[in-house]
């Protein structure tokens, strides 16, 4: 029997930075950072120790708390090495990293989003995972 099962989205919500039609001008520096930290790409995966991305909205203190996204599942969670095992193991459903049948488009990839992010200062070189080292920085930072 598979440990708890772990809550994510069903649906991207409408603040999700992974959809087309977000307003990506709403997201800091830091909100960046961490779609980069919880970044894999086909061939280049997020490693174990990296963080998986919770859903913007669903922070400490509400209702939801920590749910993941369902955008970054769908795009990310296939190049994501702790998705993977939770898959394995039962506790995330094949059909989390699913597309929504009628959900809003979604960037099919961290480095079209940041072609998109307003900001003078983009680096979309930088959308692959973090080095292992550089992961530990990056969670003893956000602590």
């Amino acid at each position: 029997m598979p440990e708890e099962v772990i809550d994510y989205r069903r649906t991207p919500c409408d603040l999700c930075p992974w959809r087309r039609d977000a307003d990506l001008a709403k997201f800091t520096s830091g909100d960046r950072e961490k779609l980069i930290a919880c970044n894999g790409t086909p061939g280049n995966e997020a490693p174990m120790q990296a963080r998986m991305l919770s859903c913007h909205p669903d922070q400490p203190g509400t209702r939801h708390a920590m749910r993941l996204c369902k955008g970054w599942l769908v795009v990310v969670g296939e190049h994501h090495l702790q998705v993977r095992m939770h898959r394995i193991a039962g506790r995330l459903p094949d059909d989390a990293v699913a597309p929504v049948d009628g959900g809003p488009a979604l960037y099919s990839s961290l480095a079209e989003m940041l072609a998109h992010w307003p900001s003078e200062d983009q680096d979309t070189e930088a959308v692959s995972p973090p080095e292992p080292r550089a992961s530990a920085r990056l969670r003893r930072r956000s602590s």
